[in-house]
């Protein structure tokens, strides 16, 4: 295995690979469409919004800001990345188009569909993500320098995600080991929170994506080593998720990934004699995983859950509330299960009156959020 030192082009010149050096100096650092790398003097550009124009119809997000990396605001509707009027309605037809489709309805319906197009739904998703990432860099850091979000980003590691989001440009094969880990669940009907959210973790290969009464986590450079080392907790969810739940399962599939030292490797194989050009795994038969280390759990369940864990006014309720505080940092605290491992499917507590939410503690009800 060689790192491929040219792109690699079909007959009609069509790049079917682009090497990592031009990966980073056309499609990252130049104004060209991210699909194909045409440069805008060369073809008609009518860009790619990054959150797709059906979700932002479906969720009424076009007048509605993105909260950014540097935590300045930034509106849906204006939220694109460069691309050619060709890929952007090549994307827009087959992966879009058949995305919202499927995407559509009732849980079931929407569960058969994922269950018929898991690979198609784990290209939509490294497509969603390497258009986040590559519009990092057209956004200041902060007000104090020229530094941009996406300096500091490591352009070799998403250059995988980038040749499994233009699979459908390319038309490359890609082996069945070659997608990741990926979980649904339907969220639960009293949590009124944000119909549409994406969440990742930038350097985890982890995304969190809920559309409306559903919610998917993906992880893009596992190869479904995830879903065997979290299968003894996802198997006891038997109900739907409510908004603290979703965070949690989402923070320990991303643990869990980085506890992967034997990590899989991607590459293309390019055959000649038979114009063969695919996308494939190299997977360790014997897989190192680190030591559990609740502190990195801990860590990055309270970076997701601590805006919304309920801040009482009531002493008592307080001091409850600082105890569950401290067990997320510690890596010690579940929304998901009680003391026996069971599913806690009324794990949320609606707080709108704490003299009564004390009197529920007093008769044994705990509390998990708002």
């Amino acid at each position: 295995m060689k790192k491929v030192s040219e792109n690699i082009k079909a007959d009609d010149g069509k790049i079917l690979l682009f090497s990592i050096d031009d990966f980073v100096a056309t499609i990252c650092n130049k104004d060209t469409c991210f699909v194909c790398g045409i440069e805008r003097s060369e073809a008609s550009f009518n860009d790619e919004h990054i959150i797709p124009r059906w979700v932002l119809k479906r969720y009424e997000l076009f007048g509605k800001v993105i909260t950014l990396p540097n935590d300045k605001k930034f509106k849906y509707g204006k939220y694109k990345i460069p691309c050619c009027q060709s890929c952007n309605s090549l994307l827009g037809e087959n992966i879009e188009k058949r995305v919202a489709e499927g995407f559509d309805g009732d849980f079931s319906k929407v569960l058969n569909f994922f269950d018929n197009n898991k690979e198609l739904v784990f290209s939509w998703i490294c497509l969603l993500y390497i258009k986040t990432h590559l519009k990092d860099k057209m956004f200041q850091y902060d007000f104090k320098s020229d530094k941009k979000i996406g300096d500091d980003y490591d352009w070799e590691n998403l250059h995988h995600i980038h040749c499994m989001a233009r699979s459908i440009y390319t038309g490359v094969d890609i082996e069945k080991s070659v997608y990741g880990s990926m979980f649904i669940y339907p969220c639960a009907e009293f949590d009124e929170g944000e119909r549409f959210d994406y969440i990742d973790l930038y350097g985890t290969g982890t995304v969190l994506i809920r559309l409306g009464d559903f919610f998917i986590i993906c992880v893009m450079n596992d190869s479904k080593l995830v879903s065997q080392l979290i299968k003894n907790r996802t198997e006891r969810i038997t109900g739907k998720l409510n908004f603290l739940q979703v965070r949690e399962l989402y923070s320990r599939v991303t643990y869990e990934n980085l506890r992967i030292i034997d990590r899989p490797k991607y590459y293309t194989a390019v055959r000649h004699k038979d114009n063969y050009v695919g996308i494939q795994a190299l997977i360790n038969k014997k897989i190192r995983i680190e030591s559990h280390n609740e502190a990195l759990l801990g860590d990055i369940m309270y970076k997701l859950v601590k805006d919304y864990i309920y801040k009482p006014k009531d002493p008592e309720l307080k001091i409850r509330m600082e105890e569950q505080v401290q067990g997320v940092k510690n890596g010690q605290w579940t929304y998901l299960f009680d003391s026996e491992g069971k599913f806690l499917n009324d794990s949320a507590l609606i707080i709108d009156d704490e003299k009564a939410v004390l009197a529920d503690l007093k008769n044994g009800i705990d509390i998990f959020t708002r």
